[in-house]
């Protein structure tokens, strides 16, 4: 089967799957997604519109079933970092803006769960108009740039969580396979603390840790890391010593 060919069987599947309107081929479409600030512009073979992980899934099934490469974008719109163009032509390009759902925001823990879609002023309105009193940290690129592409592609801010990709935790990843891969403990199930990002030491570094955080005190602000933040100290048993094993309450 041809290049072509496998393209136009899997745009066959695509629509059966997202429906026509989520599949685009036309003219227009196909020239706004070779659209670029690079020195190349490939032109896309299609462009999938997917709404939930489930569809993902799927596209990506399809796209291995008949050869077709794919290139995941979250909104394409990153600037500074990249765009929605495909770095090779006849791509088909897996747009995640649809996927725009704010699932979760945290306000005593301080984390938002969200879609690849969401933007960054869409966050932002979020925030303020719940009235959480929390603050978002924003790249440079924009109320329209997805959060997610900005944190793979390595972006930053400009406050102490500025690297966005060391601050990032709890993701759910699909495979080139279909399968899903969800990191760090929410990979098991009934995990309590998927959303939260552990520090591990060894030996006795744990409690130096606990004792550092505890007296830190940030320099844009005038309480201490603990005042600000829980911080817990979890050890388990030794061999040796069977009595240390403890969790002790956050400040």
């Amino acid at each position: 089967m041809s290049t072509g060919d496998s393209l136009r069987a899997a745009v066959e599947a695509w629509t059966r799957l997202l429906g026509e309107a989520n599949v685009r081929t036309d003219d227009e479409t196909i020239a706004r997604y070779a659209r670029t600030t690079q020195d190349a512009a490939p032109r896309p073979g299609c462009v999938v519109f997917p709404e939930s992980t489930e569809q993902v899934q799927e596209v990506v099934r399809i796209a291995g079933r008949h050869g077709v490469v794919v290139y995941p974008i979250s909104r394409g719109r990153n600037w500074g970092y990249g765009d929605a163009c495909a770095p090779t032509p006849g791509a088909a390009i897996v747009d995640l803006s649809r996927m725009n759902t704010i699932l979760e925001v945290n306000t005593e823990l301080a984390y938002a769960v969200i879609q690849p879609g969401v933007s960054q002023g869409q966050l932002y309105a979020h925030l303020a108009g719940h009235k959480t009193g929390l603050w978002m940290d924003s790249t440079g690129a924009g109320p329209e740039s997805s959060l997610v592409g900005n944190t793979l592609d390595r972006g930053f801010g400009h406050t102490r969580y500025g690297d966005h990709f060391e601050t990032c935790c709890g993701m759910e990843v699909v495979l080139a396979d279909g399968r899903v891969l969800d990191t760090g403990f929410g990979h098991f199930a009934n995990a309590k603390a998927g959303r939260v990002l552990f520090l591990v030491d060894t030996k006795n570094l744990g409690e130096q840790a606990e004792q550092e955080f505890m007296a830190y005190m940030p320099n844009d602000d005038n309480r201490k890391f603990s005042e600000l933040y829980g911080c817990l100290l979890y050890t388990s048993p030794s061999p040796r010593d069977r009595t240390r094993s403890r969790m002790p309450s956050s400040a």
